[in-house]
């Protein structure tokens, strides 16, 4: 007997094996979908760990700014190794150098200024050069000399050792002219020197230092300091005129 004629409304078997191969295809589709979004989960919880952590490692603990000290900014990528010492100083320079010169100084004082100009550039090579460590201790007792001492730290802290280094220069070569610094000056050399103008300002207006500059006088009038400049070389005052003792520590390290 004939088999009897097909439905009309009955898909044919090609109908029926493209259908199956479409869904096979979109069941395929749906689970390459899921797979990838699974990874893209997995990327993103690692990212979002990933941020948390380095957030949280940069979060400011409680308190943080209440003793500051100079040291947390650009100093530990310098290449000049510049530091801030536990004598209150700052230290310029290898510390395995054969020689360690320690000045103790008033940043807005005549005498400093005139021992400056006897050092030249001279001892900044040595230090370049490997010859010397240069440590300066910041000596103020008066308003002027807290707030030079205090911009000298916040532009260390802010642009590392040879912005600070040129900005001490700059400081301490205007010393003579007889004007005494105000937030403006500080400003404006700091900038020359190569600082940031709105990264120094906050702290050069705040004193963000102060505390730190005022110990330091206290551990030189501890250490037997009667006068500034007084210059310690490996360990001992060299005495004499500023050109004198300017010329004994170029002789040891040139």
């Amino acid at each position: 007997m004939p088999d009897p004629a097909p439905d009309a409304d009955e898909p044919s078997r090609a109908e029926r094996a493209d259908a199956t191969r479409r869904g096979a295809a979109r069941r395929e589709r749906v689970r390459d979908l899921t797979v990838a979004g699974g990874v893209l989960l997995l990327v993103v919880l690692v990212l979002a760990a990933v941020l948390l952590i380095t957030t949280g490692d940069d979060a400011p603990d409680e308190g943080d700014g209440a003793d500051a000290t100079p040291g947390a900014g650009a100093l530990a990528n310098s290449d000049l190794g510049g530091r801030v010492t536990s004598e209150h100083g700052i230290a310029l320079g290898d510390d395995a150098a054969p020689h360690r010169v320690v000045v103790y100084e008033d940043l807005v004082s005549p005498a400093g200024a005139e021992l400056a100009a006897a050092l030249g550039d001279d001892l900044a090579r040595a230090v370049d050069g490997g010859r010397a460590v240069v440590e300066y201790r910041p000596v103020a007792e008066d308003a002027d000399a807290v707030r030079a001492a205090n911009a000298f730290a916040v532009v260390l802290d802010s642009a590392g050792p040879r912005v600070a280094n040129t900005f001490h220069d700059l400081l301490v070569a205007a010393a003579p002219d007889g004007q005494t610094p105000d937030v403006e000056t500080l400003v404006d050399l700091a900038v020359v020197a190569g600082a940031v103008e709105n990264l120094v300002r906050p702290g050069i207006d705040d004193l963000e230092f102060e505390q730190w500059v005022a110990d330091g006088a206290a551990a030189a009038r501890d250490a037997g300091v009667t006068g500034v400049p007084t210059v310690l070389l490996d360990g001992e005052p060299v005495t004499g005129s500023p050109a004198e003792v300017a010329a004994a520590v170029l002789a040891a390290t040139g």
